[in-house]
């Protein structure tokens, strides 16, 4: 999660500056997640090959929901900065990870904070609903609507 609103902020300076550091530091922190939580990154690919960015770069593996998010909102905001095929390639190997999983974040009337089954906050199941109506609106996927929709309705209930 970190690198990702790292990335995020970075790109962003670079965009108001054209200070060509920023986009060095980016590129940097992208570097985390081409490595492994053993390798010293954040990347952690499970049994189906599934690739996740850690927020916790920790042996147990939790896969936060909203700290995988927040990284793939840093590489995309990274490729459409600076067009680097790498960050998009990173972006879509979590996306197709993500709608793989989502449906494991799902209580059927609230959300999990990470997949060892804790149980989302308010403020944090919010953030995950929230963030699927931003991930529609950048990939036009329909999945991350409906499942914003849903995940929106259970607040009502």
């Amino acid at each position: 999660m970190a690198q990702g609103e790292a990335i995020s902020v970075l790109s962003r300076a670079y965009l108001l500056t054209e200070n060509q550091s920023y986009i060095e530091s980016a590129e940097r922190a992208i570097g985390a997640f081409e490595h492994s939580v053993n390798e010293g990154g954040v990347r952690y690919i499970d049994e189906n090959d599934n690739v996740f960015y850690l927020e916790y770069a920790c042996q147990a593996h939790p896969r936060v929901l909203n700290g995988f998010v927040f990284s793939l909102f840093g590489l995309l905001d990274f490729y459409k900065t600076t067009g680097c095929k790498k960050a998009l390639s990173l972006f879509n190997h979590g996306i197709k990870t993500l709608k793989v999983r989502l449906k494991d974040y799902d209580t059927s009337d609230w959300t999990y904070y990470d997949l060892l089954g804790k149980r989302s906050t308010k403020t944090y199941h919010r953030i995950h609903y929230t963030q699927l109506f931003e991930l529609y609106s950048l990939t036009r996927d329909w999945q991350f609507l409906e499942y914003a929709e849903k995940w929106s309705s259970y607040i009502q209930k």
